[in-house]
């Protein structure tokens, strides 16, 4: 994975990858803000860490959205987590990352995963498609079920979580 830090999936802020989360938006915000509070252990509540999401709740997140496992390791996860890191604020060892980095991350976890995919087509089409098809309906899906109350967004073993 480390030799995949010049990928233009991690040079998305001036680039027309950009412009696909751009599209995405609001559906990017509301993913991220949930995600962002899943972790409610003792200490971690403060305000802040509602602005931030760690590697824990990143991996949590692929969990939910049945990624890590099938397409994604554990270890693969921790590492694209550290490389944005690393990208985005100079240091791999940062445990936090904002919502505007959140962006970099899906675009590494798109790149990622459409590795052993051959195709012709620029980065940022498989990105648009994987986006529409993939990514956007899942994870949206999950957060309107926690904004409807029927599910909770909270790794497990939270001081709060409580079976739904």
């Amino acid at each position: 994975l480390t030799n995949h830090l010049e990928h233009p999936s991690l040079r998305c802020r001036g680039g027309r990858a950009r412009a696909v989360f751009n599209c995405y938006d609001n559906e990017m915000s509301a993913i991220f803000r949930c995600y962002a509070a899943s972790d409610r252990r003792v200490g971690t509540m403060a305000a802040h860490r509602l602005k931030t999401m760690s590697v824990a709740e990143f991996v949590y997140m692929l969990s939910d959205g049945e990624i890590l496992g099938q397409e994604v390791s554990v270890l693969q996860a921790g590492a694209m987590f550290s490389q944005v890191c690393a990208l985005c604020q100079g240091d791999a060892s940062e445990s936090e990352i904002n919502a505007d980095e959140f962006r970099f991350l899906i675009a590494r976890l798109c790149q990622v995963i459409s590795d052993g995919i051959y195709t012709l087509d620029p980065f940022e089409v498989v990105l648009a498609e994987w986006m529409a098809s993939v990514f956007v309906p899942t994870f949206m899906k999950l957060v309107e079920l926690q904004n409807k109350g029927l599910m909770r967004v909270e790794i497990v073993g939270s001081k709060d979580s409580v079976p739904v």
